[in-house]
C-alpha cells in the first residue's frame, strides 16, 4: 500500500518514508480512522481463499507501522467501514455459507482490533424466500450512518440492502425491522433464481452526509437505486431509481455523494454501448426533497482513462 504526503499549497504528492507498505495479499479497500491515527486495508490472498484486515498506526512522518495483531485473516469479502465516531470497524464476512458482517472494537490507544460480542452477524432472511430467491447473499459494500447508529450492507444479486442497529456499548449488531430492504425490481421484491442476470444487483452504495438518502449502484440495471432512511428507526424505504440516465451508466461499480450532500458522482459510460472511448465521469445534483437525481451541466465528462475495466476498483473522490 502506497502512502503520500500532500503539499497543501500545490496538491503535489510525495511518498512517505518506507512507502509502499506490505499487505497480506492483494490490496482492495482502504479506510482511515476519523482521528487520522490509524489506517486499515482489506486484502485477498494470492489463491483468493481468504481475506485479511491490515491495520497500521500513522507515525509522525506519515509512515505506517502495523498495529498489534495485524493482519487479521477472515472469510468474507473486501468491503470495510468505520463508524464516524471511530469506535468500531466492520467488514463483509460469511458464516456457514451465509453472508454476514463482522465487527471489531478499535483500540483508541494502539489501533488493535478485538471482535465485538457475537461477531460475525448473519444477514437476515426477512421476507426473502430461500426456496425461490437469492437470499442472505454476501455483502459487497458497507456503510454506517452519520450518527453511528446503523450499519447497512449491499447484498449484490439479492438486490437489497440489509440493515443493522449498532449496540452503542459493545458494537454488536442486531437486525433492523423489515431487513433486508429490496429494490423492488420488475422481477419481484428479491431476485429469483430464474431471473439471474435480470435483477438490479446492489453493488456499491453511498450515504449523503445528513443520513437522509442512500444511493446504490446497480451493476445490472445500469442505474442508481435510492432509499430514504428513517433516522429514528434506521428503517429504509425504497424511493425509486435514477432511470437509465445518459443512455446507461454501464456497470456503475462506484457511487459517491459529495461532502455537501448536494451531488452524486460516478465512473461509467456516456453511451449505452460499452466502448472504451466513451468512458466518463458522470455528475448528478440531488433533489433534497425526493432524493431523485438530475444530471449536472456538461455531464457526462468523457475521460478514456477512467473505469477502464468492469472489475476496476477506481473511485471518485470529492474534496470539500
Amino acid at each position: 500500500m502506497n502512502a503520500y504526503i500532500i503539499n497543501r499549497s500545490s496538491g503535489d504528492l510525495t511518498q512517505v518514508p518506507g512507502s509502499p507498505f506490505a499487505l497480506a495479499g492483494v490490496g482492495h479497500r482502504v479506510v482511515v480512522h476519523p482521528s487520522g491515527k490509524f489506517v486499515y486495508a482489506t486484502s485477498i490472498s494470492g489463491n483468493s481463499t481468504s481475506f485479511a484486515i491490515n491495520g497500521f498506526a500513522v507515525q509522525s512522518n506519515g509512515s505506517l507501522k502495523p498495529v498489534p495483531g495485524s493482519p487479521i485473516v477472515f472469510m468474507g469479502s473486501w468491503s470495510i467501514t468505520i463508524d464516524p465516531k471511530g469506535r468500531y470497524l466492520y467488514v463483509a464476512s460469511q458464516l456457514n455459507g451465509k453472508g454476514a458482517v463482522a465487527g471489531y472494537t478499535i483500540s483508541q490507544t494502539d489501533g488493535a482490533l478485538t471482535p465485538t460480542p457475537g461477531s460475525p452477524f448473519v444477514v437476515p432472511v426477512g421476507a426473502c424466500d430461500p426456496s425461490r430467491d437469492f437470499c442472505q447473499e454476501g455483502p459487497t459494500d458497507l456503510a454506517v450512518d452519520p450518527q453511528s447508529k446503523y450499519v447497512y450492507a449491499a447484498l449484490d444479486i439479492e438486490s437489497a440492502l440489509a440493515g443493522f442497529a449498532i449496540d452503542q456499548s459493545t458494537g454488536s449488531l442486531s437486525n433492523l425491522p423489515g431487513s433486508p430492504y429490496p429494490e423492488q425490481s420488475p422481477q419481484g421484491n428479491f431476485c429469483p433464481f430464474n431471473a439471474f442476470g435480470a435483477c438490479p444487483d446492489s453493488w456499491t452504495m453511498s450515504m449523503d452526509p445528513s443520513g437522509k438518502f442512500i444511493y446504490v449502484a446497480d451493476d445490472q440495471f445500469n442505474d442508481f437505486s435510492i432509499f430514504k432512511l428513517n433516522m429514528s428507526t434506521g428503517v429504509l424505504t425504497f424511493a425509486g431509481t435514477s432511470g437509465n440516465t445518459q443512455g446507461g451508466i454501464c456497470v456503475p461499480y462506484t457511487v459517491n455523494v459529495d461532502p455537501s450532500g448536494s451531488f452524486v458522482y460516478d465512473l461509467g459510460i456516456s453511451k449505452s454501448g460499452c466502448m472504451p472511448s466513451s468512458n466518463a465521469v458522470l455528475g448528478f445534483s440531488i433533489n433534497r426533497g425526493s432524493g431523485q437525481l438530475i444530471s449536472v451541466p456538461g455531464s457526462p465528462f468523457a475521460n478514456s482513462n477512467v473505469h477502464t475495466t468492469d472489475v476496476s476498483e477506481e473511485k471518485v473522490l470529492v474534496t470539500r
